[in-house]
């Protein structure tokens, strides 16, 4: 590479090249001075402008911001920012994150010309829209309008958007204006957003382990085909203790709901990997309802109760009777993950509950 760049110094694969070494050293070393090094080898590339092509100035300029914030270079990293906004003008996310850069200087004016630009180009950006919100509500006490963005923002649930703290400033702006119902429904929903998303969490890093365990084939020989394996944390009420360990926000809500401290049935993650199909089957009992929460959810699994059939949407439940015929497909390229919670039947008392023999 280093010779390369004695007979060529412009070569944009070979700095680039260069870049990449010191950062990978920077992060080895730990050095802020090999960091800046390898800052400094990707401007370079950047600096070559129309030498470079489109691919390669994308990659480095990303990394070089994301190097320059990590060094705590935000002013630096807008001005990358706004050289990628310039070569790439028709690229909305190049847009709203240099909105964010503005953010994250204290620039909340620029910010708001920026995102404003956004919104009369693509008015249905909920990421410009929740962060405009943001900004009217926080820098300029705009509460109303500050809501109305938020909301709108929220609603579109795209990426970054569901984020707490816009559910915090939007539950204030809406108890400013005086609508305390909306804001504590505001206030529960980003209570749940951040409970399903750290379940979530839990349950993607069980699997991410480097040897996980715990995690073991159905036992009932429902499977006709495929991988699809289970990680128990409840059993007819009871809690498991050492795989709680490993999940302890998600057994801890589930401790502090009665109905799901069912002897009757279970909670677990259940994972169900690409080419998987369970026949046709009921559950033991009537007694309880299934909830299936849907955290990690490609395309092209589907579950049928009855005659409906469905897919799961993540941070959503479905919630059946499985004592009804129930049938599961995955045809999907990735692995799909749910919490399955079995809770106690809304018609029954908690007398019966106590009475019930297990199952």
């Amino acid at each position: 590479m280093e010779q390369i760049l004695e007979k060529d110094p412009h070569n944009a694969l070979a700095l680039y090249g260069r870049a990449r070494s010191l950062d990978s050293l920077a992060e080895v070393e730990r050095s802020n001075a090999r960091l800046e090094q390898s800052i400094f080898a990707y401007r370079a590339v950047l600096d070559l402008e129309d030498q470079v092509d489109d691919h390669l100035y994308h990659k480095s300029a990303l990394r070089c911001i994301d190097r320059m914030r990590f060094r705590g270079f935000h002013g630096k990293a807008i001005r990358i920012q706004q050289r990628l906004v310039a070569r790439f003008p028709n690229d909305i996310e190049y847009q709203n994150q240099l909105a964010i850069g503005f953010l994250l200087t204290n620039q909340p004016e620029a910010a708001r010309t920026i995102l404003e630009g956004v919104l009369n180009r693509w008015p249905q950006s909920g990421f410009a829209q929740v962060h405009l919100g943001f900004i009217l509500k926080t820098t300029y006490d705009d509460y109303d309008a500050g809501a109305r963005w938020m909301m709108a923002g929220i609603a579109s649930r795209e990426e970054g958007v569901i984020d707490g703290r816009f559910y915090s400033h939007l539950g204030d702006a809406l108890t400013r204006l005086g609508r305390h119902e909306e804001a504590q429904r505001i206030y529960a929903d980003g209570e749940n957003e951040a409970n399903w998303r750290q379940i979530r969490n839990e349950g993607v890093a069980l699997l991410t382990l480097e040897t996980p365990e715990g995690f073991a084939n159905e036992s009932e020989k429902l499977r006709d085909s495929g991988d699809w394996k289970q990680f128990e944390l409840f059993a007819q009420g009871r809690k498991n203790a050492a795989h709680c360990t490993k999940a302890p926000v998600t057994c801890t809500l589930i401790e502090n709901y009665p109905p799901a401290l069912c002897k009757r049935g279970q909670v677990k993650f259940s994972i169900m990997h690409p080419g998987t199909h369970v026949w046709p089957h009921t559950g033991p009992t009537n007694c309880r309802l299934r909830a299936h929460l849907g955290l990690v959810v490609p395309s092209g699994a589907k579950l049928r109760v009855g005659n409906t059939t469905k897919s799961w949407e993540e941070g959503k439940f479905i919630v059946f009777d499985d004592s009804f015929d129930h049938e599961v497909w995955h045809n999907g390229s990735s692995y799909r993950l749910v919490l399955i919670v079995d809770l106690w039947h809304p018609e029954l008392t908690t007398d019966e509950w106590q009475s019930l023999a297990p199952i």
